[in-house]
C-alpha cells in the first residue's frame, strides 16, 4: 500500500512532462528512476483525486494511468480527462498486469492511445513514450497551424467581402448618371402633367383630366420608389446567403436600373428566357451584381453604335458535359474586345475602358462570385462585332 508521503503529487523537472498515476509505490519509483534517466519530467499521484490536483498544477504531455486504482479506477479517471475540453487531447497510456481483451477494448473506446503491461520492459516503455509524445507534438503543431490557417482564411474571406462591396459601390458610382435619368424621366412626366392642371386653374378643372393626371403621378412615383428601394436593397452590405433562386427574375430586377438609359440610347433589349428554367441555389444579391456589371459593360460597349442591341438568354444546358447546369448569356453587338486583351479581362484592376471610366474590379469580382457558385464564366468576343458572356451555374450550386 502507498505510504503517507505520497498523498500529494511531486514533480521532477527534466524534460517532457509525464504524469504517472498508480497506487503502488514500487511501480511509481521504478518508472521515476528509468524515466528520469531518459530525460523526462515526472509528476506522480496515487489516486484519481491527486491526479486531478496534479494536472491543475502542471498539465502533462502524457499520462501513464494504472487501471486498478481504488475508489476511482483508471477507466473513470480516463473518462473524466477526456470529457474536459482542456485535457481531452492529452494522450493516455494505460498500465495493466491484466491482458484482458475486454479491458483493452474498453480503454481504447474511452480514448486511450496505448497499453503497457506489467512487469515493465523499460526499452518498450521508452519507445512507446517517444512515439506517442512525438505524435502528440505533431498534433499540437497541426492544431496551431490549423488555427493560423483558419484565422488567415477568415481575414481573406472578410477582405473578399469588402472587395465585393467595394466593387458593388463602385459600380453604382459608375451608374449614378444613368440612375439620375431613370428617376428624372417619371419626375419630368409628373411635372409636365401637373403644370398643365395648375395652369388651367380650378375653374377650368376637368374631373376626368385631373383623375388621369393623378394616375400618372401614382405610376411615376411608384416607378421612382421601385428604383430607389431596389437600389437600397442592392447596395446594402449582406452576408452570403445561398437559397433557391430564379435566374429570370434576377435578370429582370437587374434591368430596373437601365430601362430609360437603354431607351434614350436606342439600345434594343431582347429576351429569350426559358420559362421552365429550374431554380438554382445561389445568392440573389451577388448574382444580380454580376448581371448589373454585364449590362453596364454592354451599355458602354454600345456607345457610338447606331442600332445597339443586347440579347439576354437563359436555358438549361443540353450538352452532356453540362447537363446539370443552366446557362445565362449576355450578347451585345458593340465594339468587342481585342483578342490580345481577352485573357486579361478577369484580372483585378484590368479594364478596357478609358482612364477614369472603370475601376477594373467589376469583371474580376463577378468572376469570383460565379466561382463561389461552383460555376463557370466564359467570354467570346470579336473586335468590331460584339461580345457574348456566358455564365454556367450548376443546379446544386449552394455550399
Amino acid at each position: 500500500m502507498p505510504s503517507n508521503d505520497n498523498s500529494e503529487s511531486h514533480t521532477m523537472k527534466l524534460g517532457k512532462h509525464i504524469l504517472v498515476v498508480d497506487d503502488v509505490i514500487k511501480n511509481i519509483k521504478l518508472l521515476i528512476v528509468h524515466l528520469r534517466e531518459a530525460g523526462y519530467e515526472i509528476s506522480f499521484a496515487n489516486s484519481g483525486k491527486q491526479a486531478f490536483i496534479s494536472v491543475d498544477r502542471h498539465q502533462p504531455d502524457l499520462i501513464l494511468l494504472d487501471i486498478n486504482i481504488p475508489e476511482m479506477d483508471g477507466f473513470e479517471i480516463c473518462r473524466r480527462f477526456k470529457s474536459s475540453k482542456t485535457l481531452a487531447n492529452i494522450p493516455i497510456i494505460f498500465l495493466t498486469a491484466d491482458g484482458d481483451t475486454g479491458k483493452i477494448e474498453k480503454g481504447f473506446e474511452l480514448g486511450a492511445v496505448d497499453f503497457i503491461t506489467k512487469p515493465f520492459r523499460f526499452k518498450e516503455v521508452k519507445a512507446r513514450l517517444e512515439t506517442h509524445l512525438a505524435f502528440y507534438e505533431v498534433k499540437q503543431q497541426l492544431e496551431i497551424r490549423n488555427e493560423e490557417l483558419q484565422n488567415a482564411y477568415d481575414k481573406l474571406s472578410n477582405t473578399q467581402l469588402q472587395l465585393v462591396q467595394t466593387a458593388k459601390l463602385a459600380g453604382i458610382g459608375e451608374l449614378a448618371t444613368g440612375i439620375t435619368h431613370e428617376l428624372n424621366q417619371p419626375l419630368m412626366y409628373i411635372r409636365a402633367n401637373t403644370q398643365m392642371e395648375v395652369k388651367d386653374g380650378l375653374e377650368g378643372l376637368d374631373p376626368e383630366s385631373a383623375f388621369n393626371t393623378l394616375k400618372i403621378v401614382e405610376e411615376g412615383t411608384d416607378r421612382m420608389m421601385n428604383i430607389i428601394n431596389h437600389l437600397k436593397d442592392f447596395a446594402r452590405i449582406s452576408d452570403i446567403c445561398f437559397l433557391p433562386v430564379n435566374m429570370n427574375e434576377i435578370i429582370e430586377k437587374s434591368l430596373i436600373l437601365f430601362r430609360e438609359q437603354f431607351k434614350n440610347r436606342n439600345i434594343q433589349i431582347t429576351k429569350e428566357f426559358d420559362q421552365n428554367l429550374p431554380e438554382v441555389v445561389g445568392d440573389a444579391n451577388r448574382l444580380e451584381q454580376v448581371f448589373i456589371n454585364l449590362l453596364s459593360n454592354a451599355k458602354d460597349a454600345l456607345s457610338g453604335v447606331k442600332k445597339g442591341s443586347i440579347h439576354l438568354k437563359t436555358i438549361q444546358c443540353k450538352e452532356k458535359s453540362k447537363e446539370n447546369f443552366i446557362e445565362v448569356s449576355f450578347t451585345d453587338n458593340g465594339l468587342g474586345i481585342p483578342e490580345s486583351k481577352l485573357d486579361k479581362i478577369f484580372e483585378p484592376f484590368f479594364t478596357t475602358k478609358d482612364v477614369g471610366r472603370g475601376t477594373g474590379l467589376g469583371l474580376s469580382v463577378s468572376h469570383g462570385i460565379i466561382k463561389d457558385h461552383n460555376g463557370d464564366f466564359v467570354v467570346d468576343s470579336q473586335e468590331g462585332k460584339g461580345t457574348t458572356f456566358k455564365i454556367f451555374i450548376p443546379l446544386d450550386s449552394g455550399e
